[in-house]
């Protein structure tokens, strides 16, 4: 990945991943080829290393915020079972 192309999502990072391995797999490149592919490899690592953390954060984020709307429901769901069985709470 070029450093031009910082805008590289997630996927295209993985695909290029899976070629730099394809490439070392298949070619047997020599050590500047290696070398190069290496320091390719290492920064689309960190790069989708950084997505992942930072998708996670996010969705756990929305989850507490979802959290006291369920927590809510559900404790009107088992008040309304309750009501409807007649078992006092």
């Amino acid at each position: 990945m070029e450093k031009s192309s910082n805008k590289a999502t997630f996927t295209e990072s993985l695909d290029r991943l899976r070629e730099i391995v394809a490439t070392i797999e298949s070619k047997n490149p020599d050590v500047d080829e290696l070398i190069l592919l290496a320091e390719e490899a290492v920064e689309l690592i960190s790069f989708c290393r950084t997505k992942l953390t930072s998708t996670e954060e996010k969705v756990s984020s929305m989850l507490d915020k979802l959290s006291p709307e369920l927590t809510s429901q559900s404790e009107t769901q088992i008040q309304s079972d309750s009501e409807k069985d007649n078992i006092p709470l």
